[in-house]
């Protein structure tokens, strides 16, 4: 009788502890992604190159991120230092991503497909000058290739549609 007891008050403990841990006061997080804006479309042969913005919220803070995705015929192998290079009107923008952030694939069934992908940090101020600009030029360094593509209207609406719903105004 005397281990059914402890038995019953250990885990009526362990579930107090896990109830506490489900209503304490975690901080919040949430993720909000952009997906397949494929700059200058896409294209289905040499290669697709996507930019895509990130924004990750945990409590009251926010971070924002630039994600890249080259998949193509050309292995590209992005690198780690000053790798996104954008022009927006005659503001150049470059970032580098930690090397933690960086993946490259690849599937050679028939043929070879690189997948290469990497996430940048980035300012609020960074994604709403993309947003804001009128000619956008983006440009990923890989160690075997270098892929330069323009934006085309769609990409623009996004970009700003983007920072519309998730992006705060400039405080200045």
């Amino acid at each position: 009788m005397k281990r059914l007891c402890l038995l019953v008050l250990g885990a009526s403990l362990f579930a107090c502890g896990g109830k506490h841990a489900e209503t304490g006061a975690h901080p919040t997080h949430k993720v909000i992604r952009m997906s397949h804006n494929y700059v200058g479309g896409q294209r289905i042969i040499w290669g697709s190159l996507e930019l895509n913005v990130e924004k990750t919220l945990e409590g009251d803070s926010a971070r924002y991120e630039l994600f890249v995705r080259w998949t193509g015929d050309v292995e590209v192998n992005i690198s780690s230092k000053e790798s996104l290079d954008i022009a927006a009107d005659r503001e150049r923008l470059v970032f580098s991503a930690p090397q933690k952030s960086i993946y490259h694939d690849m599937n050679c069934d028939r043929r070879c497909t690189y997948d290469d992908r990497a996430y940048y940090p980035a300012s609020a101020d960074q994604i709403r000058t993309i947003a804001a600009a009128k000619s956008v030029l983006v440009r990923v360094v890989g160690t075997k290739r270098v892929i330069e593509r323009e934006f085309n209207e769609l990409n623009f609406d996004r970009f700003q549609e983007f920072v519309a719903k998730n992006v705060q105004p400039s405080s200045s």
